[in-house]
């Protein structure tokens, strides 16, 4: 699962419980990278092993042999079934090791979950919804509805939004799908057939640099940004995506090139 970032519409409560799974999932994740490395190192030892067994079995000797090339080679095998023998016990403990990991990640992924549509169920409540044109400015076209998103955390970004976009701070425009996780999924506007993302890095990049959570930041706004683009196609839309960064717009456009992501444009948009 991505970082399930705790919103700051949603009541202080599930903000705290949020973070503290993040923190735990991140504690998992670091307890399995030594069970998976010694997965590594066992299957390194099992394919050394095999290839023990491919070789005995080439140098069996004859009938004919004497007695003690056979008594020899009857060593070698019995030698190798007990070496088998323990490898395959200490892999099924370190295979147990990792269901154990990802059993627990799981758990924790399902909490973080449910606790992430608690906090949607509590903005639902109290955010309506508005259909093309009732914006306080200009019809900004689309057949969907324009939905309150409550304001926006910084106000740099805001703005940049509503530069972009001309969709007034606090209103995105809603997609006619869910994303992966069941979600409605909002975008920041909609303009001359294609939904609009604003994403602005610069100067707020320094997160995405951390070596920890910088790619597993990354990797949400992909999938966010993939989701919305197969909403978009399935619905005969396109999907523009503007980055106030010269190097993330390129990242971003090579990226979701490699997942073969359909109907997206990419923009360099300082």
């Amino acid at each position: 699962m991505t970082h399930p970032d705790a919103d700051s519409r949603w009541s202080r409560d599930i903000q705290i419980q949020l973070r503290l799974l993040w923190a735990r999932m991140l504690e998992v994740d670091r307890r399995g990278e030594p069970v998976k490395a010694r997965r590594a190192a066992l299957d390194a030892q099992r394919q050394a092993l095999e290839a023990e067994w491919d070789s005995l079995a080439a140098s069996k000797p004859p009938p004919t042999a004497p007695e003690s090339e056979g008594q020899a080679w009857n060593s070698r095998r019995a030698d190798l079934i007990a070496r088998s023998d323990a490898l395959n016990r200490q892999i099924d403990d370190n295979n147990a090791q990792i269901d154990a990991v990802r059993a627990a990640y799981k758990k924790l992924e399902d909490d973080a979950r449910a606790l992430v549509a608690r906090g949607e169920a509590q903005v639902a409540k109290s955010l309506g919804q508005l259909p093309p044109g009732s914006i306080p400015q200009q019809n900004l076209g689309g057949t969907g509805t324009y939905q309150r998103q409550g304001g926006d955390r910084k106000a740099g970004w805001g703005d940049y939004q509503e530069r972009v976009t001309g969709v007034p701070r606090g209103f995105g425009y809603k997609l006619p799908g869910k994303d992966r996780y069941g979600r409605d999924k909002v975008t920041d506007g909609y303009r001359d057939g294609y939904a609009q993302e604003c994403k602005m890095y610069d100067p707020y990049v320094k997160a995405y640099s951390d070596p920890k959570i910088g790619p597993i930041m990354l990797r949400k706004d992909l999938d966010q940004m993939e989701d919305a683009a197969k909403i978009c196609f399935a619905n005969g839309m396109g999907y523009q995506v503007h980055c106030n960064s010269f190097s993330f717009s390129k990242f971003f456009r090579e990226e979701l090139a490699k997942r073969n992501v359909r109907g997206v444009q990419v923009f360099y948009t300082p």
